[in-house]
């Protein structure tokens, strides 16, 4: 495997894990954010190979709105973040520092059916 397909395939995986350890206590989560849309895939895959329901029993929610997001067994409820505006913002905070500017980015929740 490249460096890439290895990344991909190793946060999807470590979202699995992850997902598979809280859903295996006593008492299990409801809903799950993951902090990017790999994550929540793996997620995704431990909460449906576990006989768990999404939406019914554990609502799922990624981060970064990924293209292949919509694409999941059950499309993925995400966050969009507006790259361009980051990056732009980010050139600003660093152009603007020694002043004390303050700068704010607004999110947007991509709302599909696992949550």
């Amino acid at each position: 495997m490249d460096g890439l397909t290895h990344d991909l395939v190793g946060e999807i995986a470590a979202g699995e894990a992850a997902a598979k350890s809280l859903l295996g206590k006593r008492k299990s989560p409801t809903a799950i954010f993951c902090t990017n849309d790999l994550l929540a895939l793996g997620a995704e895959r431990a909460v449906l190979e576990g006989g768990r329901r999404l939406l019914d029993d554990v609502a799922l929610i990624g981060y970064d709105d990924v293209p292949f997001a919509a694409l999941a067994f059950v499309p993925l409820t995400s966050v969009r973040q507006p790259s361009y505006d980051l990056g732009h913002r980010a050139a600003e905070l660093l152009l603007d520092e020694a002043s004390g500017t303050s700068h704010s980015v607004t999110t947007t929740n991509v709302k599909r059916l696992a949550c």
